[in-house]
């Protein structure tokens, strides 16, 4: 009896240490998902386009506007870069 409870005792404690190790063991490396200028311009014109060609609301007249492809970056506290900030132009406004 007293063997059965030793056992029982050190397979729950086995299952106990199993679990907190779990999450250490598969936790995985931070990867770099930064985004180039270059390539969130795509995303904003291609947004852009998407949104005149839907007719959204507040996109009626922009018709013939386009993205200026020299975005504002934008950093966080930490010197990170957080995101970037594109301007639209129509007719130079």
């Amino acid at each position: 009896m007293i063997k059965n409870k030793i056992t029982i005792s050190l397979l729950l404690l086995a299952m106990l240490v199993g679990m907190a190790l779990t999450p250490a063991v598969s936790a995985q490396e931070e990867k770099n998902y930064s985004v180039t200028a270059k390539e969130a311009f795509k995303h904003a014109n291609a947004n852009m386009i998407s949104f005149i060609a839907a007719d959204a609301p507040g996109f009626e007249n922009w018709t013939g506007a386009s993205v200026d492809p020299k975005p504002l970056e934008l950093y966080d506290i930490n010197g990170q870069k957080l995101f970037y900030q594109f301007s639209v132009y129509k007719e130079k406004n």
